[in-house]
């Protein structure tokens, strides 16, 4: 597994040690990234520069923003579009599949 920044920036941590492992699986030269990615309990503040599908095959999350919560668990499968921002929460260290898009 490669180590990476979350998202590919270094996010504001609120809570835990959210260490993480990111797994690609797939790259086109231009704006498509796909892979597995696994996290530790934790929360940060996430701004989403692409939109990204997620499909949750281990773990349990939130995403918490403008005072709603979503609450994920595995099996899940959602889409955070791009420009969200809000607080991303793992409650339950987690395991997804992403593919990941850059807005046209």
């Amino acid at each position: 597994p490669n180590r990476a920044a979350m998202a590919g920036f270094e996010p504001k941590l609120v809570s835990g040690n959210p260490v993480t492992k990111v797994y690609p699986q797939y790259k086109n030269p231009g704006d498509l990234v796909c892979g597995t990615w696994e996290c530790e309990p934790g929360s940060w503040q996430h701004n989403n520069k692409v939109d990204e599908y997620v499909m949750l095959l281990e773990g349990e999350m939130a995403l918490i923003a403008d005072g709603k919560e979503e609450v994920f668990k595995a099996g899940d499968s959602f889409v955070i579009p791009a420009g969200w921002q809000g607080i991303w929460d793992v409650r339950v260290a987690m395991k997804k599949y992403y593919v990941k898009h850059a807005p046209a």
